[in-house]
């Protein structure tokens, strides 16, 4: 009796320890991969949530329930949690997502599917004849593989970003766009502009900041080790009739992340093409109060400095250039 009410509560003891990190570990820093494995963690963390969720109904209910009202039970048990770990990230920095909602509800289905399979209380149903249980367990499998699926296609954006260097960024590739976010700032791929200037790339990158100031666009994960090259270099078409003034950020791996701990400059953008060029050197020696890691660059701002009624600007390529001693790649 000792025994078993110890391992009841270790089962418990496991459940709130699976429960804990839905709730509580959130980084809005976390890279392109960390961002997917978070997400797709929702599947297989809920499995384990219902298995043990399983564990528990059988040692509780032991022959008091049917074995398909407990499976049932349990599903609906671990939807409900689901549904209470998302309204209590609303209380802390992380947002309830309906999309977690869904990947919580497809671990839990895959739990109970591969567990009955195994549970010999439903011998003599289809569940338990051998061609049945294959079956399931395949379809168990190639389920949870397909829902993995996305790590592929992050994979590939990554492939992809080494492969166009030295440029950082370009808009052609909805790939390379898994990287970019925005705040107060709406931005979307389009055909430059007509006025823009000789040989435009295509396409470039269309800004919309709000009026409200503190809009910015995050370009995140660029290629991070810039010391074989001399500058960065950013084309920005402003279509408007008078000067403008954004400011450029870049970040590198330590934290915290703050104002003053990164490079930043401040332009006033001419109507028209300006092409905006920053030495390497410059941006190491950016930050107040340490020199900026060229070696391990993490993002780059483009962000708005006291916008008045908002307005918008094209953004080319965003690329480094190579010194001429060095043939980087």
């Amino acid at each position: 009796m000792e025994r078993q009410r110890w391992t009841t509560i270790g089962l418990v003891a496991g459940l709130v320890l699976a429960i804990v990190p839905l709730v509580f570990f959130w980084s809005p820093w976390r890279t392109l991969l960390a961002r997917t494995i978070n997400n797709l963690g929702h599947i297989p963390l809920f499995a384990l949530i219902t298995s043990l969720l399983i564990v528990l109904a059988r040692r509780w209910l032991g022959s008091r329930l049917s074995a398909a009202f407990q499976y049932a039970g349990v599903f609906g048990l671990a939807l409900f949690l689901s549904f209470l770990t998302e309204l209590i990230q609303m209380l802390g920095p992380r947002d309830a997502d309906f999309s977690d909602l869904a990947l919580n509800g497809v671990g839990a289905a895959l739990a109970v599917l591969w567990w009955v399979t195994f549970d010999r209380r439903f011998d003599g149903t289809s569940v338990r004849r051998r061609s049945g249980r294959v079956v399931l367990r395949i379809v168990a499998i190639v389920v949870f593989l397909a829902f993995l699926s996305p790590l592929i296609r992050v994979w590939e954006a990554y492939r992809e970003r080494e492969d166009r260097l030295p440029i950082l960024y370009s808009y052609d590739s909805p790939s390379q766009q898994r990287f970019m976010s925005s705040l107060l700032a709406v931005f979307e791929p389009v055909a430059p502009p007509a006025a823009w200037d000789a040989d435009p790339p295509d396409p470039v990158l269309h800004l919309r900041y709000s009026r409200y100031e503190g809009g910015v666009l995050i370009l995140n994960e660029p290629y991070g080790d810039w010391r074989d090259y001399s500058a960065l270099v950013v084309d920005v078409f402003h279509p408007g009739t008078d000067k403008i003034e954004i400011g450029i950020g870049v970040d590198d791996s330590l934290r915290p992340r703050r104002y003053r701990h990164r490079f930043n400059a401040r332009i006033w953008l001419e109507p028209g093409l300006n092409r905006l060029r920053f030495p390497i050197e410059e941006i190491a020696a950016g930050p107040v109060e340490r020199e900026l890691n060229v070696a391990r660059i993490k993002r780059i701002v483009v962000f708005a400095v006291h916008p008045v009624g908002g307005f918008e600007l094209y953004l080319g390529p965003i690329r480094l250039e190579a010194t001429p001693s060095t043939s980087p790649g």
